[in-house]
């Protein structure tokens, strides 16, 4: 086990008629209409069970890893019963369940707080099944990596396996709120980022390090279950209110255009072409390599394609020719300027926003017709010119 671990009611018509005149008359029940009469006299059929809209994937990782969080402690109290060779199917589910409460916690935590393109990756619901995997090897044979021969090598192997999984995503639990800190433009999100951050950091240390770091005979050895029980029913409460503020802020974003639209366009076009242009001023913005039309939409409170039209105003084809011109102008700037001469050209590329050195090489070439080596070389002899 790792270490943490309305649909409406149907009525039925038992009154017959409406109160009439102040009094209850009774009627017959009415047979039920066939579904061939239904389509014949027009009457509406019974409600789909399921709409067809897709499940959020919020609430799914969030029942997943509450559910994990319950298997787990299941499995802590039950411990050493669940998974030997007697405790039957249901002690292995509990075990498997229990085993991946890592693994949901950070879909949970990407589904906080990725953006949506990282959410639609296949990777990390391929890595947590594969945590199943393992989960499910271990349970069926508990005692296979203490056994000799095949099965027991696989028990270890999977066991090994399972147990870096584990300690990997825990890490990436915690990286994955820290990693958008970098953006100003919403300071609710960037602390509630940091508040979660740091409460998920707060019981990792308690419910992993503390007790794998002090001795046997210590008070945090002796109760390592109770500690790691009470963390994950914690975390299992900070997820719980995590996922209910960010429902909230969706929606309010959902909303935010419509009542801000007619502020954002104070101007017109001309108003947020100016906007845009002081926006792309700011070298927090354009040296953000995922700097999109999305996010420069977001700052300014306006639809997409209104930055857009705004990009042409400005005589820009699209928003990568308008941002890489800023990019490049700072680049040309930073490689002219003396007291940089140390600073290596890879180094000033990721400065400006550049991804990698060859989109880099490739657009300063094609803007100033010279490498950016070549441009450094000749802005040195023009500074030591007399």
């Amino acid at each position: 086990m790792s270490d943490f671990g309305d649909c409406p009611a149907l009525k039925a018509s038992v009154w017959g008629a409406p109160r009439q005149g102040g009094s209850m008359t009774s009627a017959a029940p009415a047979s039920p209409m066939t579904a061939h009469e239904r389509r014949h006299a027009g009457a509406p059929g019974p409600a789909p069970i399921w709409s067809g809209r897709p499940a959020d994937p919020l609430l799914v990782y969030a029942a997943l890893f509450a559910a994990s969080v319950l298997a787990f402690s299941v499995g802590v109290a039950l411990e050493p019963r669940v998974g030997d060779a007697g405790a039957g199917l249901i002690g292995v589910a509990v075990a498997v369940v229990g085993g991946t409460t890592c693994g949901w916690s950070w879909l949970l935590a990407r589904a906080l707080f990725a953006s949506p393109s990282e959410r639609r990756a296949r990777w990390p619901r391929l890595l947590v099944a594969g945590m199943i995997a393992t989960s499910l090897v271990v349970a069926l044979a508990p005692h296979a990596a203490a056994s000799a021969g095949v099965w027991g090598g696989v028990g270890r192997m999977a066991a090994n396996a399972h147990g870096l999984a584990s300690s990997a995503v825990l890490v990436l639990a915690l990286i994955e709120p820290l990693r958008a800190l970098s953006d100003p433009a919403n300071g609710e999100d960037r602390r509630f980022r940091i508040g979660f951050a740091a409460g998920y950091g707060a019981l990792l240390a308690v419910a992993v390090l503390w007790p794998r770091e002090a001795g046997e005979g210590s008070v945090a050895a002796q109760m390592a279950d109770e500690v790691k029980l009470a963390a994950a029913w914690l975390a299992l409460v900070g997820a719980g209110l995590a996922v209910l503020h960010r429902r909230r802020t969706t929606r309010e974003a959902a909303a935010r255009p419509a009542l801000n639209e007619r502020p954002a366009d104070a101007g017109g076009e001309d108003g947020l072409a100016a906007r845009l242009a002081a926006l792309m001023a700011d070298e927090r913005v354009t040296g953000d390599p995922d700097m999109k039309v999305p996010k420069i939409a977001a700052r300014l409170r306006v639809p997409e394609y209104k930055v857009s039209r705004a990009i042409q105003a400005l005589g820009f084809a699209n928003f990568n020719q308008m941002i890489n011109q800023h990019r490049l102008e700072r680049a040309k700037a930073m490689l002219a300027d003396p007291r940089l001469a140390d600073r290596s050209i890879l180094t000033i590329a990721m400065e400006c926003g550049f991804g990698s050195i060859g989109p880099f090489n490739r657009a300063f070439k094609a803007h100033t017709a010279q490498t950016p080596s070549g441009f450094r070389r000749a802005a040195k002899v023009v500074s030591r010119a007399p």
